[in-house]
């Protein structure tokens, strides 16, 4: 047992009591009942917590030794440095009496903590996102190839049908949508934890050659049947051409099996016996049960998709367009891509697809920004405000007016000048995030606000660079900051040497010492 020796330390001129600011994180979190997993990496502590609730972050932010606090991929991420954060958890877990977890454990239990709805259309997203290229490829070739025959086939063009081109070309076409289930079976196999290899023989064996393929029952009936479970009932042995849902739960069936398998078969008989039984006991389950079944569920889905846009006067598409733009606001319209590849394997094409398009568009015309520059200036000159004023008495819808508003009384010429409905502001905010703050001010106190001090442009600097980490991880988001920090700093007295020094932090310690320096 590893024995935990209370350590009380300088950092830097501060006395640094590692226990006192782990029982304090532990207070502010809501105890060791409310910690899932506990983490670190060389400069932050990595909490996944049960109830978010609980966790008070300003009180966090203000521990002795805490430099940030931010969340991230489901993570309360504590800001403690290097040569800090491992002796903070050391007393942190010993304190909590919870073990260490690792990065990936940790993440993985910041995964689970989210409801079956998000994580089922996180799933959607994990399976049918990867396979997009494929159909991309496909879709757009079989386009191109349509277009040809087409265009041949009226006398546009004259093609040779015959050359290797032209008979590759219309052989590669489809050739997604042939193996489309062979193509969800790998990439769900994948996002279940199961081997893919067997998930694309699970593909296999619902496309396979001796069972009827499923686009020509409709002319020529079901050709043969088969009785399962001992004489029970009888299937229809047609493949599943077409289907989405059949094969993803046949996957999971698959995963589940293969897990289990893993756990009680002896190692030296696994490597034979559970892809054996894995394969079997899937593929018969899928063919007997799950296919029929879910065949029927998602033929209902797009049944009523279909019916719901066959609605008198638009109805229907008013009301699936409508649904679009929140849905994509809550992360959910991933599982829209199931609806389209259901959809063009089915009928051969999609319809939700050029709704979304419609309703993205539908949005672009609510206003219009102007602003008031040719694409030949760039960011030279002045910015034309007479064009913004031509535009907004030319239209109904509200217009946005940009160009050159750097400060209040800008903004306000702006408006008076154009006749506006708002003003945009672009180069302006960069490093002065506060110019929002005084426009407010001014337009509702006729009132200048000064400018803000060298220790709240510090304190903003720092804060800007806990929410790039949080987005971008520290890699990427301390290296943008690289820029902002010379945005923020422009104009400061002794700031040009700071400046050029920006130009090489790594971390957000070395940003935090850098920013020391600023007055």
């Amino acid at each position: 047992m590893k024995t935990i020796t209370h350590k009380i330390e300088k950092e830097g001129s501060v006395i640094m009591d590692y226990r006192k600011t782990a029982q304090e994180i532990l207070g502010y979190v809501g105890g060791s009942k409310n910690i899932v997993s506990a983490a670190h990496c060389a400069t932050r502590l990595r909490l996944v917590i049960a109830d978010n609730s609980k966790a008070d972050k300003e009180a966090i932010e203000n521990v002795d030794g805490v430099k940030g606090v931010f969340e991230a991929s489901g993570q309360l991420q504590i800001i403690l440095g290097t040569g800090t954060v491992n002796k903070v958890f050391d007393e942190f877990i010993a304190i909590a009496g919870i073990t260490a977890s690792t990065k990936a454990e940790a993440k993985e239990a910041a995964a689970e903590k989210q409801n079956w709805f998000m994580k089922a259309i996180k799933l959607l997203g994990d399976i049918f996102v990867p396979i997009i290229p494929a159909i991309v490829a496909s879709g757009f070739l079989m386009g191109i190839m349509n277009a040809l025959d087409f265009m041949n086939a009226n006398g546009f063009l004259t093609i040779n049908t015959n050359s290797s081109i032209y008979v590759f070309a219309n052989l590669f076409s489809n050739i997604a949508y042939t193996f489309l289930q062979i193509l969800i079976a790998f990439s769900a196999a994948k996002a279940f934890g199961a081997n893919q290899y067997l998930g694309a023989v699970i593909g296999m064996i619902m496309i396979h050659p001796s069972l009827q393929n499923a686009y020509t029952v409709a002319t020529e009936g079901v050709q043969q049947t088969q009785s399962v479970f001992f004489g029970l009932y009888h299937i229809d042995m047609v493949g599943y051409q077409g289907h989405v849902i059949p094969v993803i739960i046949a996957v999971w069936i698959l995963s589940v099996l293969e897990k289990k398998l893993h756990k009680v078969v002896p190692a030296a008989l696994d490597l034979f016996v559970t892809p054996l039984v894995s394969v079997f006991v899937t593929g018969y389950l899928t063919l007997s049960i799950v296919g029929p079944i879910f065949v029927w569920g998602e033929n209902a889905i797009l049944g009523a998709i279909q019916w719901m846009l066959t609605l008198p006067l638009g109805l229907g598409s008013l009301i699936m367009g409508s649904l679009y733009a929140p849905t994509v606001v809550t992360g959910i319209h991933q599982m829209y891509t199931a609806i389209d590849i259901g959809q063009l394997a089915k009928y051969g094409v999609t319809y939700w697809l050029p709704l979304a398009s419609a309703a993205n568009v539908a949005q672009g015309a609510a206003a219009l920004a102007v602003h008031g520059r040719t694409r030949q200036q760039y960011y030279s000159g002045t910015a034309d405000w007479d064009t913004i004023r031509r535009v907004k008495e030319a239209i109904t819808i509200p217009v946005v007016g940009n160009g050159d508003v750097d400060s209040p009384l800008k903004a306000e010429a702006l408006i008076k000048q154009t006749g506006c409905d708002a003003v945009m502001i672009g180069r302006a905010v960069r490093g002065n995030p506060w110019l929002f703050r005084e426009l407010n001010h001014y337009f509702q106190t006729g009132e200048l606000l000064g400018r803000p001090s060298a220790e709240e442009i510090r304190e903003m600097i720092l804060r800007h660079a806990r929410k790039q980490i949080e987005l971008k991880g520290e890699f990427v988001g301390i290296r943008e900051m690289r820029k902002h920090v010379a945005w923020y700093t422009a104009g400061m007295r002794h700031s040009a040497g700071l400046r050029r020094e920006s130009n090489t932090i790594e971390s957000y310690e070395a940003l935090e010492q850098l920013l020391s320096r600023l007055g």
